[in-house]
Protein backbone atom coordinates (compact mmCIF):
# COMPACT_ATOMS: atom_id res chain seq x y z
CA UNK A 1 0.00 0.00 0.00
CA UNK A 2 1.78 3.12 -1.36
CA UNK A 3 1.57 6.01 0.79
CA UNK A 4 2.19 9.48 -0.32
CA UNK A 5 2.30 11.26 3.08
CA UNK A 6 1.45 10.17 6.19
CA UNK A 7 0.89 13.13 8.81
CA UNK A 8 -2.69 11.88 10.53
CA UNK A 9 -4.94 14.41 8.75
CA UNK A 10 -2.87 14.72 5.65
CA UNK A 11 -3.09 13.04 2.54
CA UNK A 12 -3.04 9.27 1.73
CA UNK A 13 -3.04 7.30 -1.28
CA UNK A 14 -3.81 3.50 -1.26
CA UNK A 15 -4.28 0.84 -3.80
CA UNK A 16 -6.55 -1.09 -4.40
CA UNK A 17 -6.04 -3.47 -7.51
CA UNK A 18 -9.48 -4.68 -8.03
CA UNK A 19 -10.85 -1.44 -9.19
CA UNK A 20 -7.23 0.09 -9.98
CA UNK A 21 -7.61 3.06 -8.38
CA UNK A 22 -6.17 5.30 -5.71
CA UNK A 23 -8.20 6.94 -3.22
CA UNK A 24 -7.21 10.35 -1.33
CA UNK A 25 -8.12 11.91 1.37
CA UNK A 26 -7.53 15.53 1.41
CA UNK A 27 -6.96 18.06 3.88
CA UNK A 28 -9.07 20.17 5.15
CA UNK A 29 -8.30 23.81 3.42
CA UNK A 30 -9.21 25.13 -0.48
CA UNK A 31 -7.32 22.32 -2.62
CA UNK A 32 -6.23 23.97 -5.35
CA UNK A 33 -4.90 22.49 -9.29
CA UNK A 34 -1.40 21.36 -7.77
CA UNK A 35 -2.67 19.02 -5.14
CA UNK A 36 -4.75 17.45 -8.37
CA UNK A 37 -1.62 17.36 -10.17
CA UNK A 38 0.32 15.61 -7.54
CA UNK A 39 -2.00 13.20 -6.99
CA UNK A 40 -2.37 12.49 -11.16
CA UNK A 41 1.27 11.67 -10.97
CA UNK A 42 1.21 9.27 -7.88
CA UNK A 43 -1.80 7.48 -10.29
CA UNK A 44 0.70 7.70 -13.46
CA UNK A 45 3.44 6.40 -10.51
CA UNK A 46 1.53 3.28 -10.30
CA UNK A 47 0.30 2.84 -13.67
CA UNK A 48 -3.52 3.25 -12.49
CA UNK A 49 -5.97 4.30 -15.13
CA UNK A 50 -8.29 6.39 -13.17
CA UNK A 51 -8.33 7.86 -9.48
CA UNK A 52 -10.82 9.46 -6.88
CA UNK A 53 -9.58 12.27 -4.75
CA UNK A 54 -11.86 12.49 -1.74
CA UNK A 55 -11.50 15.53 0.88
CA UNK A 56 -13.68 17.08 3.51
CA UNK A 57 -13.16 20.56 2.21
CA UNK A 58 -13.59 21.54 -1.07
CA UNK A 59 -11.80 22.25 -4.76
CA UNK A 60 -11.34 25.12 -6.06
CA UNK A 61 -12.77 25.99 -10.08
CA UNK A 62 -9.33 25.18 -11.30
CA UNK A 63 -8.96 21.47 -9.64
CA UNK A 64 -11.84 21.06 -10.96
CA UNK A 65 -11.55 22.08 -14.56
CA UNK A 66 -7.68 20.37 -14.37
CA UNK A 67 -9.28 17.48 -13.71
CA UNK A 68 -12.16 17.26 -16.21
CA UNK A 69 -9.46 18.16 -18.83
CA UNK A 70 -6.73 15.42 -18.35
CA UNK A 71 -7.02 11.90 -19.67
CA UNK A 72 -7.07 9.79 -16.81
CA UNK A 73 -10.44 9.32 -15.34
CA UNK A 74 -10.87 11.09 -11.45
CA UNK A 75 -13.52 11.96 -9.59
CA UNK A 76 -13.85 14.26 -7.16
CA UNK A 77 -15.43 14.22 -4.33
CA UNK A 78 -15.77 17.28 -1.65
CA UNK A 79 -17.29 17.32 1.60
CA UNK A 80 -20.36 18.07 0.63
CA UNK A 81 -20.60 15.67 -1.89
CA UNK A 82 -19.50 12.86 0.89
CA UNK A 83 -22.04 13.35 3.25
CA UNK A 84 -24.47 12.96 0.91
CA UNK A 85 -23.14 10.00 -0.31
CA UNK A 86 -23.21 8.64 3.45
CA UNK A 87 -25.83 9.88 3.93
CA UNK A 88 -27.60 7.85 0.24
CA UNK A 89 -25.77 4.91 1.92
CA UNK A 90 -26.51 4.63 5.74
CA UNK A 91 -22.76 4.74 6.45
CA UNK A 92 -21.50 7.00 9.73
CA UNK A 93 -25.24 8.34 10.16
CA UNK A 94 -28.27 7.64 12.04
CA UNK A 95 -31.68 8.67 11.67
CA UNK A 96 -32.92 10.49 14.27
CA UNK A 97 -36.63 11.62 13.28
CA UNK A 98 -38.93 9.79 10.35
CA UNK A 99 -41.76 12.27 9.40
CA UNK A 100 -44.99 11.22 7.55
CA UNK A 101 -46.26 13.13 4.94
CA UNK A 102 -49.86 13.08 3.44
CA UNK A 103 -51.72 14.46 0.85
CA UNK A 104 -54.57 14.64 -0.25
CA UNK A 105 -56.98 11.71 -2.11
CA UNK A 106 -58.93 13.50 -4.99
CA UNK A 107 -60.03 10.67 -6.10
CA UNK A 108 -61.99 9.87 -2.84
CA UNK A 109 -64.09 13.21 -3.58
CA UNK A 110 -65.19 12.36 -7.01
CA UNK A 111 -68.15 11.64 -7.11
CA UNK A 112 -69.49 8.76 -9.99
Amino acid sequence: MPVVRRDWGGDRARRNSVFDRLSLVGMKALLARQKIQKFVGALHGHNASKGVFITTSKFSDEADRYAKGINLKIVLVDGQKLAQLMIDHGVGVSTSEIYEIKKIDSDYFIEE
